[in-house]
């Protein structure tokens, strides 16, 4: 039985002339999961102690597998004396093919370093370390697929910039107007300020609708100013909602 489980993202980094030659692929950043013929073994005699993604550290009982975080970067299932982890047979791990795997972040490869798998598909090879992205291929790769190979397992920490916050609006000073516009017949369109306001700072409000400036021809709920003048576009009723200013001088 084969458990066909690419829980790793990494692996789609390789370009397909090399990935279609992957016959095992274990992540080891979070889970035991992976790609190839099961079994899956993994035991540890006593309880343990592990470092989140959180960055806070999580007790774990007996046999559950250590999986360790600095910050955002996982650093592997963590192997030292006492634990035992391995994978079918099935899986030629041992055999003379290419087997990469990464021990504490260090990228290593057979046949440069020593097969840290036993003929039994379990791991032999140095305790008291992190390991991840155990990668078997069904043939002897030369270095340069070795180092492409590497390079696209390698955990990588997106540094997104945060957006620039916007420009803070310039502040205000002056002196707080607050005017009823006087004479609104419903027929009526021009109408005067009692000061000249700080344009930005300008509010005017008819029917109980905030009325756009524009710079002419003002439709419905739109005006003009030049100076202490204000043209609407539609004359004020004479009744209802008022009819008002806000601004600074």
């Amino acid at each position: 039985m084969t458990m066909q489980l690419w829980c790793g993202s990494n692996l789609g980094r390789l370009k397909f002339a090399l990935r279609r030659y992957v016959v095992f692929y274990a992540p080891l950043t979070d889970s035991l999961d992976f790609m190839g013929h099961e079994p899956v073994t993994h035991t540890r005699g006593s309880g343990f102690t592990r470092m989140g993604r959180d960055g806070l550290s999580h007790v774990i009982g007996v046999d559950v597998p250590k999986f360790d975080y600095a910050g955002e970067t996982p650093y592997g299932l963590w192997v030292a004396s006492g634990t035992t982890v391995g994978w079918s047979g099935l899986n030629g791990l041992n055999d003379a093919n290419t087997l990469i795997w990464f021990e504490d972040h260090v990228p290593k490869s057979t046949p440069a370093n020593t097969n840290p798998v036993n003929s039994s598909g379990f791991w032999a090879g140095n305790l008291n370390v992190h390991i991840k992205h155990l990668c078997k291929f069904n043939l002897v790769l030369n270095g340069a697929d070795i180092v492409t190979v590497q390079q696209a397992l390698t955990d990588l920490v997106m540094d997104i910039p945060l957006p620039t916050p916007p420009t803070p609006p310039t502040p205000v000073s002056g002196t707080a107007v607050y005017y009823v516009f006087p004479g609104r017949n419903g027929v009526s369109t021009v109408f005067s300020l009692p000061s000249t306001p700080n344009i930005n700072s300008l509010l005017i409000f008819a029917h109980g609708v905030s009325c756009q400036r524009v710079a002419s021809s003002p439709g419905n709920m739109e005006y003009i100013l030049s100076g202490t003048t204000v043209t609407m576009g539609m004359a004020p009723s004479s009744s209802g909602a008022p009819f008002f200013a806000q601004y600074f001088t």
